[in-house]
């Protein structure tokens, strides 16, 4: 059973080096690897195929060359047309993989007989270290479940860490929307959404390295408008399934992913991000809620409090989040 690793490769020059180390030294070695230059301005390509040249002997390895830089998205959608493999699995190249990486997943693979994507447990490294536990049954054959165990944030949305198999992401057009931010929470939604089977592997299968120099740690108010875009997207095609799901599920979800999203641009102190941006998108985000979620359902008690808190004023949900940052440290 193959296994096709895409790995795009932008300004990595200080990580791509143990990325690639990690992935030729897994033990499992039906691989085909496929590294994606997307055009960066530091030594990361040179330092890549110094690695190359010390295995290409040993796996089928292939290089894509964009002619211009054009984001994370667009290079996994540059691998993608060309993976051969059954599976399909992202690294991005500042990250590593544990040895057993791909053969701890692929062993799930067999047992389950081919499931349509099989996930693994995450370490972060770096500014913070955490282990994510998945928190879904070992094997699901179900879609509503599978959607639903998306909603209740048991299962992470990164779209790394998940072999998924090439046929079933081909027929469902999974393909990444280029030039966005925080596609991931796009992906991987609509994986919930398509899928009839998945498995699970306890194993810690991907190191994720949080740096301070990262997208994910430097936002721009692009990177929020994004974000809130995917919500909306989100939640009108969830509420389209809304006679399947449990309200309190459903209402819970709409409003922990927004409250997310809230938090985190309230407190950030980014000074090219103007209050107004922030007033802007906030009262897009109240609007969201208050059109898909009502009060008369028993809710999740964390959840419903969550709700009542973004509907206050701006000038209060400041004071309120800053000192929630200040105690948290998330500031």
């Amino acid at each position: 059973m193959k296994v096709s690793i895409i790995i795009p490769i932008y300004n990595v020059e200080s990580y791509i080096a143990n990325c690639l180390h990690s992935v030729f030294n897994q033990t499992y070695k039906d691989l085909e690897i496929i590294l994606v230059d997307d055009c960066g301005t530091d030594k990361s390509m040179n330092i890549a195929m110094e690695s190359i040249n010390k295995y290409k002997s040993s796996f089928y390895i292939k290089v894509i060359h964009h002619k211009e830089n054009k984001g994370l998205s667009a290079a996994r959608n540059s691998g993608i047309k060309e993976a051969t493999g059954d599976y399909i699995y992202f690294l991005d190249s500042d990250d590593t993989l544990p040895y057993t990486a791909i053969s701890n997943l692929i062993e799930k693979a067999k047992k389950y007989q081919n499931p349509d994507f099989i996930i693994g447990g995450i370490q972060t490294t770096g500014i913070e270290e955490r282990v994510y536990p998945l928190l879904s049954n070992e094997y699901i054959d179900n879609n509503k479940k599978i959607l639903e165990d998306y909603m209740l944030f048991k299962w992470n949305v990164m779209a790394c860490n998940k072999l998924i198999n090439r046929d079933f992401f081909i027929r469902n057009n999974l393909f990444f929307i280029e030039k966005i931010y925080h596609e991931d929470l796009y992906f991987s939604f609509r994986l919930a959404l398509y899928a009839n089977t998945m498995a699970c592997c306890y194993d810690i299968s991907y190191l994720y390295l949080i740096r301070n120099n990262s997208i994910t740690t430097n936002k721009s108010i692009k990177n929020y408008k994004d974000n809130l875009w995917i919500i909306q997207q989100n939640v009108e095609i969830i509420r389209n399934k809304e006679s399947i799901f449990n309200k309190s599920i459903l209402y819970s979800y709409i409003t922990e992913t927004i409250y997310t999203l809230y938090l985190t641009l309230i407190i950030d102190k980014n000074p090219l991000i103007l209050i107004d941006e922030k007033i802007g998108i906030t009262n897009e985000l109240k609007s969201i809620l208050q059109k898909n979620t009502s009060i008369n359902c028993k809710w999740k008690v964390s959840s419903f409090f969550k709700r009542e808190l973004i509907l206050l004023p701006f000038h209060i949900q400041i004071k309120i989040f800053n000192i929630y940052a200040r105690i948290k440290k998330l500031n």
